[in-house]
């Protein structure tokens, strides 16, 4: 469980930071003035670190921390992670969460009636417009996530305070994740 949640964090890193060297920088390798006899300090190229439009000495590089995992350890630890959270009695189960439309004030009314006060993961499952309904109406609740079904993993489970799954969703995580 715990390689699956430093494998998902690792996964969110871009790794786009960059820094120019010295061989990166636009700049002459024309020596800027002569060794000896200037009274100056010995001066190389206009790329060096020490001047200003120079490079960066030691600076960060681009950087894939992308991690792979094998599927069948994937599901043992969203399975082992949904495990922990029933026996903590963290996870919640909803009948049916239909909306018309957009509705933040029905969905935190929903929540605040089961108890949830913290932050949550709300698990869905069913039609496109229904999910994207339900979706358009819990985002603006702070610390809710909206997931489907099919794309819920370890990290996501043990992230918030509070797991909720209405019942189709339910059906759907179990019946991949039955071992």
């Amino acid at each position: 469980m715990r390689q699956a949640v430093l494998r998902q964090e690792a996964n969110a890193r871009q790794g786009t930071r960059h820094c120019r060297t010295r061989g990166e920088v636009a700049a002459s390798t024309r020596k800027l003035y002569r060794q000896k006899h200037t009274g100056n300090a010995r001066a190389g190229s206009r790329s060096s670190n020490v001047r200003r439009g120079g490079a960066k000495a030691h600076g960060p590089k681009a950087q894939d921390w992308s991690q792979r995992m094998p599927k069948k350890a994937r599901q043992a630890a969203t399975r082992s992670a949904f495990l922990a959270r029933l026996q903590d009695d963290e996870i919640s189960l909803l009948e049916s969460l239909q909306l018309e439309s957009p509705k933040t004030q029905t969905v935190a009314a929903a929540l605040k009636g089961m108890g949830v006060t913290g932050s949550c993961l709300l698990v869905v499952e069913g039609e496109p417009e229904a999910m994207d309904i339900l979706y358009r109406s819990a985002r603006n609740i702070r610390g809710v996530a909206v997931k489907r079904a099919s794309d819920v993993n370890a990290y996501d489970l043990l992230q918030p305070e509070r797991v909720v799954f209405t019942r189709p969703a339910f059906d759907v995580f179990m019946k991949a994740h039955a071992s």
